[in-house]
């Protein structure tokens, strides 16, 4: 994440990454409430090993104070507009919230997410691929549907 000219980056922007980070993670699958995150400045990473190190092709170092960011498990998908195309909009509950006033807030839980995609996708009428791609990696449940009738999601 990079901030415009010399600016630091928001604190607000740094949560909604690590939601992103531990809701997209394997952590959603665990059934886990909440999850760690950390963030580190462009300085302290690095493709090259110390000397007698190895260092796996494609992996890299990370050196220095990591700040770790606790975020909850929980995602939203919604609804939004961009330059007058529909959209489907997956992400952090701050960020779709603040873009979509057609939304469901989501947790881990026990319905298949196919069954979920499935519903939002005949409710939008939109691809169901569509829906899937912007979903958690796995079985969740609806905690909050904005916009969108209870029977919608059944």
């Amino acid at each position: 994440m990079k901030a415009q000219g010399t600016e630091d980056v928001p604190a607000e922007a740094l949560e909604e990454a690590g939601q992103f980070a531990v809701a997209f993670s394997r952590l959603w699958t665990s059934g886990t409430a909440r999850g760690e995150a950390y963030w580190v400045l462009p300085s302290q990473v690095s493709r090259t090993p110390e000397a007698g190190e190895h260092l796996a092709r494609g992996a890299f170092i990370i050196r220095g104070k990591r700040t770790f960011l606790r975020a909850q498990l929980q995602a939203a998908v919604g609804e939004t507009e961009v330059e007058g195309h529909r959209k489907i909009m997956g992400g952090p509950t701050a960020a779709v919230t603040a873009r979509c006033p057609r939304h469901v807030v989501l947790e881990p839980g026990d319905v298949d997410a196919n069954a979920i995609a499935t519903r939002l996708a005949r409710f939008f009428a939109v691809p169901l691929e569509e829906v899937q791609r912007v979903l958690p990696p796995g079985p969740c449940r609806v905690v909050r549907a904005v916009g969108i009738p209870p029977e919608a999601l059944a």
